[in-house]
């Protein structure tokens, strides 16, 4: 058993105490209790004394690629050993970094991301929990085909298409389904928001994917495919770079369903994929998201950014939310936690400091819901399910 004592918690982020100081207690993989601190009367294998620092749920990015070792370089399918290395680096270094859960939306057709997913739960490797896509399910469109000069998707151009492909993913190994709605913003021929998948296609993916109990994420930029996109179904809207406040107050009446949207905000600085958003670009994606703070919808955490990236500028996403889109310290902290579990249909396992959960869990040397600054650094600690990383 491993004790945590004097632990500052978060209300927002605890759940089943009114507790802000407790002794958290971890057995196995799991939170098994919170009690007063002091109060603690069993012997623990290891004990580690907070002194007042903030205990949070590990951090969750539900829109990375892990074969985006470098923006420089797209991981080549056609050399799977040093592609799976790749990836096993970028998840370590998310889990060091104080992410427990990562979401890889989009892999090559190897699937490695889901190898070591199978690994990690094996116990044969260490990383983080790994939710995976499997390869992308993209029409045959220009603006698709950005960064698809190796094997890295699936053409699907019919309703019958995407329910195979639907299948085969699934059959495969993949967790959800993500889908490629609109042209993208690295693209230089294709419009960045035109819709280039047709709504029968997406409602076919969203049912076969619901027969499963699972559900569709989409690459989706533009006004028209973001609203088409919630109105049929798909659960998480990745970027909704140029989303209309119409489907934001549709949204709305998604949030108790679990549907929502999640923003990539520090992709758009991201040079390291072959140059950054143009200005007028990014000003116009920060206009559109920044009205999202106005309404009551689930907002995940995602980057969208390569390993590259993330080393020289690890915080860019905390610091465009809140200096850019101006969401509150609170309201950051869910998104990269709760929020992100939530839309990934993990919230009974993850996202808050909760007995019976598991025990994913960071250390912060300061208060981050006071001060969204003290996110800017590595977590002092980091323990997924009921292991020390560090």
């Amino acid at each position: 058993m491993i004790l945590l004592k004097n632990c500052r918690l978060i209300p927002e982020l605890t759940e089943g105490t009114e507790l802000t100081i407790a002794d958290v207690a971890i057995e196995g993989e799991y939170i098994k209790a919170i009690e007063p601190a002091g109060s603690f009367s069993e012997e623990a294998d290891t004990v580690i004394d907070l002194r007042g620092k903030t205990l949070m749920p590990g951090l969750i990015d539900m829109h990375t690629h892990l074969r985006l070792y470098s923006g420089t370089e797209m991981s080549d399918p056609l050399k799977p050993c040093e592609v799976t290395l790749d990836e096993l680096e970028f998840a370590q270094y998310y889990l060091e970094n104080g992410y427990t859960t990562v979401r890889d939306v989009g892999d090559n057709i190897q699937n490695p991301a889901i190898a070591i997913r199978n690994f990690i739960k094996k116990g044969r490797l260490i990383g983080p929990r790994i939710f995976c896509s499997g390869p992308t399910l993209t029409p045959t469109e220009f603006g698709a085909d950005a960064a698809w000069s190796v094997p890295n998707h699936y053409d699907v151009d019919s309703p019958m298409e995407m329910r195979k492909y639907v299948r085969y993913n699934l059959q495969k190994g993949s967790d959800f389904i993500k889908l490629y709605g609109s042209g993208s913003m690295m693209h230089k021929d294709g419009q960045p928001g035109a819709l280039i998948m047709e709504p029968d296609e997406m409602e076919e993916a969203v049912k076969m994917a619901e027969r499963k109990h699972t559900y569709c994420a989409i690459h989706m930029h533009g006004t028209e495919g973001c609203d088409i996109a919630a109105h049929v179904g798909v659960r998480t809207i990745e970027h909704a770079s140029y989303i209309s406040e119409e489907t934001l107050r549709y949204l709305e009446t998604l949030k108790g369903e679990g549907h929502g949207i999640v923003p990539t905000v520090s992709v758009l600085i991201d040079e390291s994929w072959g140059g950054k958003a143009p200005q007028d670009v990014f000003d116009r994606v920060i206009d559109c998201l920044s009205k999202a703070v106005n309404y009551d919808i689930l907002i995940g955490w995602g980057t969208d950014t390569s390993l590259m990236f993330q080393r020289s500028d690890p915080y860019a996403e905390f610091r465009l939310r809140k200096e850019n889109l101006h969401f509150s310290n609170l309201e950051i902290l869910k998104q990269v936690t709760i929020n992100s579990a939530t839309l990934m249909m993990q919230d009974a396992k993850m996202g808050t400091v909760k007995v019976g959960k598991y025990a994913d869990l960071i250390v912060i040397d300061g208060k981050p819901d006071e001060d969204i600054t003290a996110m800017y650094q590595r977590p002092e600690h980091v323990i997924k399910g009921g292991a020390v990383i560090r």
